[in-house]
């Protein structure tokens, strides 16, 4: 296969584009072609007005498809977690349940890697509400319970103070996993 062949027309000679050529002007079309749809698909904003726990409240966030798809990772390790679902008195371990909690913060530090800084002016981003997930109500619950852990179990008389703390911080985490979800989904 040749880029281009010669052709002998008499007294001339001429250039034709050989079969190699076209493919590697489709393949060359088809590569302009994804690379130009993956840049509007991030390029693409929406504007989303939620409600946020941590001292965030309602705020109007541009999400664009790379923050859409962080806002759905940190959703789906939020929702699997014991940061949104019930631990019911007498089962479970409060240890398992801290170190659940604290290993939120490798994976949405990885999220917030993948997801482009705020550029959008006033309006927060998606980074910006994780880390305040993060330094804020959570950072505070783990620090005042990992320092008291001793073993498995918290001692009896601190156990229930930290399954109704672990409940409270529940609450705050299913409402912003929640509206990580609706930013997901916006496109």
């Amino acid at each position: 296969m040749n880029l281009f062949t010669l052709v002998n027309e008499g007294k001339e000679m001429k250039v034709e584009a050989g079969p190699l050529l076209w493919i590697l002007i489709f393949a060359w079309i088809v590569v302009m072609a994804l690379r130009f749809h993956q840049a509007s698909s991030r390029m693409r904003v929406s504007k989303v007005k939620v409600k946020f726990p941590f001292d965030i409240g309602e705020v109007e966030l541009e999400v664009d498809e790379r923050e859409r798809q962080a806002a759905w990772s940190l959703y789906i390790e939020l929702m699997t977690r014991i940061s949104t679902q019930p631990l019911e008195p007498g089962s479970g371990s409060d240890k398992v349940a801290l170190n659940s909690l604290y290993a939120l913060y490798g994976t949405s530090r990885e999220l917030l890697k993948s997801a482009p800084p705020a550029t959008q002016g006033e309006n927060l981003s998606f980074g910006e509400v994780a880390i305040k997930m993060l330094n804020g109500s959570l950072r505070a619950f783990l620090a005042k319970w990992h320092i008291q852990l001793e073993g498995d179990q918290l001692p009896s008389a601190q156990h229930e103070v930290f399954r109704t703390e672990l409940a409270a911080l529940q609450r705050d985490l299913r409402l912003t996993a929640d509206n990580l979800a609706i930013l997901a989904k916006r496109s």
